[in-house]
């Protein structure tokens, strides 16, 4: 390790020695030439200090570089550190001395270049210093994750092993034993457990070797559904151990999930963030020093009164606004267009698409028409991931509009803050779109936690329900739900009385819904997309009586559901964040209608295609405040800083710290007819 990095120092050592010796020999033609400088305004001995000096720069400049020059790694320490500040601090009190020495003796233009490229290079390793301890201490903390992962792991997937092989021995018994079923369900488990632990340990160890800060939240959630399905199964061991367990299996897996947790990931992203930090640091010194020793063989050519080099200019990444052009601003868009949530997608695509068509029929905005490219991501965040990078370093969109789903706009959107992209309208609710410190985002709907905190609030206050069971898709987005109903029956003194789950892109709700059923609650939530939703409701309907109350977020898609359940469907409640799609008294959906039938006069108005079409109209009304001098800068800061923002006749409101235009929820019943109406209560649904 410490001879690989030391390599490049080495390499970069001996083509300073070089420029040293060749810029020596010019002083030493120089002193025995005798020559003037072409300038003709500087006697021998001016002359002879101006070219001292500069070889002085050389010298010092080429130092700060070269004893600087490799990444911070597990072969440095403290003391090295302190050292290499001790150097860099003799340097940079020389270079200032002899930057000095070069003032005022008539090469003004030259020497004002050598002392930008010089003060350049002084900040740069002023921040390489100061950001090495954080970055060793985050280098050596991954050290020692990496073998706790390991470690934990290994002894988890043992204890895992050893509790799966005994309870299957009791299994194969003669004897059928009355707690058979305990017996099973408990072998289920552990079987859970052994088949998650290695995986989650795998995922986990190959995490702490990413090298790009963009893979973080997409590793996160892959481990969030690891996690989840080892800690339901532990949650059941701790209460319902048998024999066959082995007695430190549940306190090894908490030990192994509680390693992959949130902060974990944020420690890993630090640490990305830094390193690669510090490699643009390197980078730039290394061509800063470069342009440094060709302007002063420039005033050393001068000096002698030779023809200097042409000047040599610092490289500008100034190559204007990414898809903005003179008459069209490009949106990119990753969403589901094919596959079991394939409705969403469309939905929203065809929503935007009206709101673009709209603006573009009436001249553009300030003269520019608007484009839309969406790429098909099949409701997976390694596509999204994908198509992001696609989207921002292939296509250069000016911005992402309209994403949908909580895990792929978790993998999707750190693309886009790395670019600096807007992030604008996404479909979701969810909690960590709504950190202050993703300055790109821009929501416009309310959260899951405020359209949860409804649902229980009016399950309390006008059923009296108490028993509240949970059906979540088992990553970001259905873990996000769940946690929204924990924290608002918290608040009431109340817990969930079951919760189960289904993997994302399949409607495999059977286990879940016997474990709800199990609990015979009075209520269930439903954190998921339609089909399965559907898939759970008919089968709880079967299984309970009376009907629980059925309640579902409004991610899961009103009009796919209703299709889904068909006249079954009567008294399921959605909770929504727009107006009804057939609310004819409201101008807004009024102008999405019309705006609809201009793109497709078949397609049929809905919550999602509306949602689309008010992220659209968000988007354009940013544009419009901007001018014709547009930015990602001025268009985030139009719509983030502005008092109000009102599209027809919704009025949506951000400010410092809330980059969320609007908090309605509203509380619909799907009817026999497949039509959702509007309600202010809650009612018990009779067979």
């Amino acid at each position: 390790m410490t001879a690989f990095h030391n390599t490049p120092m080495r390499l970069f050592g001996i083509a300073t020695a070089l420029a040293l010796i060749l810029a020596a020999g010019a002083i030493v033609w120089w002193l025995s030439t005798g020559e003037l400088g072409a300038q003709g305004t500087a006697d021998d001995g001016n002359d002879a200090e101006v070219l001292a000096a500069a070889l002085a720069v050389t010298t010092h400049s080429s130092a700060l570089v070269s004893t600087n020059s490799a990444a911070t790694n597990l072969s440095m320490n403290r003391e090295s550190l302190r050292q290499s500040a001790t150097s860099f601090a003799g340097h940079r009190t020389a270079l200032a001395e002899q930057l000095e020495i070069l003032d005022g003796k008539g090469y003004d233009d030259r020497v004002g270049r050598i002392e930008i490229l010089a003060n350049r290079l002084v900040s740069n390793t002023e921040q390489l210093l100061r950001e090495r301890v954080p970055l060793l201490q985050a280098l050596v903390q991954s050290s020692q994750d990496q073998r706790k992962v390991l470690t934990e792991g290994r002894l988890v997937v043992d204890a895992a092993a050893a509790s799966v092989d005994s309870q299957r021995y009791d299994l194969m018994g003669e004897e059928i034993k009355w707690t058979y079923q305990d017996d099973v369900r408990r072998y289920a488990h552990m079987a859970e457990v052994e088949n998650n632990g290695p995986a989650l340990m795998t995922l986990l160890a190959t995490s702490l070797r990413l090298q790009d800060p963009r893979f973080v939240a997409l590793a996160y959630e892959g481990s969030l559904a690891r996690i989840n399905r080892i800690q339901k199964s532990i949650d059941y061991l701790s209460e319902n151990p048998g024999p066959a367990l082995h007695p430190d299996l549940v306190m090894l897996s908490e030990d192994l999930t509680n390693i992959g947790d949130e902060g974990f990931f944020d420690s890993l992203e630090s640490r990305l963030l830094l390193i690669a930090a510090e490699n643009a640091l390197l980078a730039d010194n290394r061509a800063t020093l470069e342009l440094l020793l060709a302007e002063i063989d420039g005033l050393s050519a001068v000096v002698q009164g030779q023809t200097p080099p042409p000047a040599p200019t610092l490289p500008t990444d100034d190559i204007g606004v990414p898809g903005v052009s003179g008459d069209e601003i490009h949106f990119g868009q990753s969403a589901a267009l094919t596959g079991p949530s394939a409705a969403l997608g469309t939905g929203m695509r065809l929503g935007l698409q009206a709101a673009f068509e709209e603006a573009n029929r009436a001249g553009g905005v300030h003269g520019r028409q608007l484009k839309l490219t969406t790429l098909d991501d099949g409701y997976d965040p390694q596509f999204a991931f994908e198509n992001t990078l696609r989207l921002i370093g292939v296509d250069r969109v000016f911005g992402l509009i309209g994403a949908v789903g909580t895990p792929t706009s978790l993998s999707s959107s750190p693309v886009a803050q790395a670019a600096g992209a807007p992030f604008v309208g996404p479909f979701t609710g969810a909690n960590f779109l709504r950190d202050s410190e993703l300055d790109n985002v821009v929501n416009y709907r309310a959260s899951y936690y405020q359209e949860t905190e409804q649902m229980v609030e009016r399950l309390t206050e006008d059923l009296d329900v108490t028993r509240v069971a949970v059906l979540h898709q088992n990553d970001s987005y259905g873990l996000d739900g769940l946690e929204g109903v924990t924290q608002a029956l918290a608040s009431r003194g109340l817990e969930p009385v079951a919760s189960g789950y289904y993997r994302r892109n399949t409607s495999a709700i059977k286990t879940a819904a016997f474990q709800i059923a199990e609990a015979n609650p009075e209520a269930v939530i439903i954190i998921g997309a339609y089909q399965p939703a559907a898939a759970a409701i008919e089968l709880l309907r079967e299984k309970l009586d009376p009907d629980p109350v059925f309640i579902a977020v409004s991610f899961v898609g009103s009009e796919a559901l209703a299709d889904e359940l068909g006249s079954r469907g009567a008294g399921v409640y959605v909770t929504q964040v727009t107006p009804l799609p057939g609310d004819q008294s409201s101008s807004v959906v009024s102008s999405y209608r019309a705006a609809l039938s201009a793109v497709d006069s078949e397609a049929e108005p809905g919550f999602v295609s509306l949602e689309g079409y008010l992220a659209g109209r968000l988007a354009i009304a940013g544009l419009e405040a901007c001018g014709a001098d547009l930015s990602r800068e001025c268009f985030l800061n139009a719509l983030r800083d502005a008092a109000s923002i009102n599209i027809d006749d919704i009025q949506l409101q951000f400010g410092a710290g809330d980059n969320q235009g609007s908090d309605e929820v509203i509380l619909t019943v799907l009817g026999a007819d497949g039509n959702y109406t509007q309600v202010d209560r809650l009612r018990r649904t009779v067979r």
